[in-house]
């Protein structure tokens, strides 16, 4: 205890002091459950850079997935950066796998959002443009925020301000997700900005 700080004396303040304790070391584990510690992990025909944040394709077909695993309630809020695509015919789809990813991002496990035309892609089905979601030309970042608990996804580009692309549980039901990133170009960097995994995270 600090010199300047009456030490509890009674049953009721040794209480009151344990629980504030037990509240700021809570309330430290929900602000800092993973935030800046999760990195690029397995790869397909990708170039890691050592420090694990920035992948660039070296073939056609090629993936990266965070080490990020998601699954029951969790909700987690990623961010991918473009730093390098061919502008106005990218060749880039960004969102979450299953594992192992398809070597296809329209194929079953990948929920994706299309750089080219923005269209967003689940499990092999294109649901089109969701309004609100712009295209991710190179220098764009292309946020997400699931709830899985809720069946919830939520996605923007830049600034603008997030939108509901998917609401069905059963769509992720049974399934362990992971952030990830798909190119199908012939040339791509992205990089990882942030990724935050909790069970409190803010709500859109």
């Amino acid at each position: 205890f600090s010199a300047f700080t009456k030490e509890p004396t009674t049953a009721g303040e040794v209480a009151h002091v344990l629980l504030g304790a037990l509240e700021r070391n809570a309330s430290a584990s929900v602000a800092t459950d993973g935030g800046g510690s999760y990195r690029f992990g397995e790869t397909h025909r990708m170039q890691l850079e050592p420090d694990g944040m920035q992948v660039k394709r070296v073939n056609e077909n090629a993936w990266a997935v965070v080490d990020c695993e998601l699954s029951g309630a969790d909700e987690a809020e990623w961010c991918f950066q473009s730093i390098e695509d061919l502008n106005n015919d990218e060749g880039t789809c960004y969102g979450l796998t299953t594992k192992p990813p398809q070597n296809s991002y329209d194929r079953d496990g990948w929920i994706v959002i299309r750089a080219y035309n923005a269209h967003f892609y689940v499990s092999g089905s294109d649901h089109n443009v969701r309004s609100g979601i712009q295209k991710v030309h190179p220098g764009s970042k292309v946020h997400f925020r699931l709830c899985l608990s809720e069946g919830a996804l939520y996605a923007w580009v830049n600034d603008d301000p997030p939108v509901e692309m998917l609401r069905d549980p059963s769509t992720f039901a049974g399934r362990t997700w992971f952030p990830g990133c798909f190119v199908y170009g012939s040339r791509a960097t992205i990089r990882l900005i942030s990724c935050w995994k909790s069970k409190t995270l803010r709500r859109p």
